[in-house]
């Protein structure tokens, strides 16, 4: 259920219309071949570690640990969702299919219980 509860608050906190989602990517990749606008994306991008500080809080609460760096572990579930918005809207989906179900098993997967 935490896992769940997990994968919601991060899908939450990203864009939910498919214009939206584009727009993000246009946006970072605007920065990227913009030098004086990739410190003002790295700062937005570097405010996520909030998530960092509260899925450490939540490994603690119910004695497990992650396989990695909690801050690796955001950065990995974020190219997942990336990857798989990208490819909903390559296939003219309007919502990613199966992308909770898919972000709580890579989350799963990183847990290591005491």
């Amino acid at each position: 259920e935490l896992i769940r509860d997990a994968v919601a608050v991060f899908l939450e906190a990203q864009p939910k219309e498919v214009a939206e989602q584009v727009a993000m990517m246009e946006l970072r990749l605007h920065a990227v071949r913009t030098p004086e606008l990739r410190a003002g994306w790295l700062a937005v991008h570097e405010s996520t570690s909030g998530v960092t500080g509260l899925l450490e809080i939540a490994m603690q609460r119910v004695g497990a640990r992650l396989s990695m760096p909690p801050a690796a572990v955001v950065e990995l579930l974020g190219a997942v969702y990336e990857n798989t918005v990208v490819m909903s809207v390559l296939r003219g989906e309007s919502r990613p299919s199966g992308l909770a179900q898919q972000l709580a098993t890579l989350l799963e997967g990183l847990i290591e219980r005491d």
